[in-house]
């Protein structure tokens, strides 16, 4: 890698709502269009098996079988009230919190996108 280049990664997580594939588009602009910057895609999800296997199972079910519990939440909740609940829901998954660390001092990002609130609260 270029040293001159900027880095950037972007943290999407399965839990949908189209964050995986905001972060997918985002990836592509970048490499068709800002030759000068390189960005990375990252999965929250995959960086810890149990949070994946949770998302899974909750919310596949939860958005099929109950739709107006989300919209529900969606709309009562500001951006910064649902880092708050995912900050404290995740507050025990410190193995996770401990890779994200790693990743992010291995990397050493110029700058760092989040498409979704879960992600942003570690």
């Amino acid at each position: 890698m270029n040293s001159s280049k900027k880095n950037i990664v972007i943290f999407s997580m399965t839990g949908g709502f189209g964050h995986i594939r905001a972060g997918q588009a985002l990836l592509e602009f970048a490499k068709e269009n800002l030759s000068q910057v390189s960005v990375t895609h990252v999965n929250i999800a995959d960086m810890s098996p149990a949070l994946k296997d949770f998302f899974a199972v909750v919310y596949d079910s939860a958005s099929r079988k109950l739709p107006f519990v989300w919209a529900a939440l969606y709309k009562a909740s500001d951006s910064r009230s649902l880092a708050l609940v995912f900050k404290k829901m995740f507050g025990a998954q410190l193995s996770l919190k401990r890779k994200f660390t790693r990743y992010l001092l291995e990397k050493k990002p110029d700058g760092i996108i989040f498409t979704n609130v879960v992600s942003l609260s570690l």
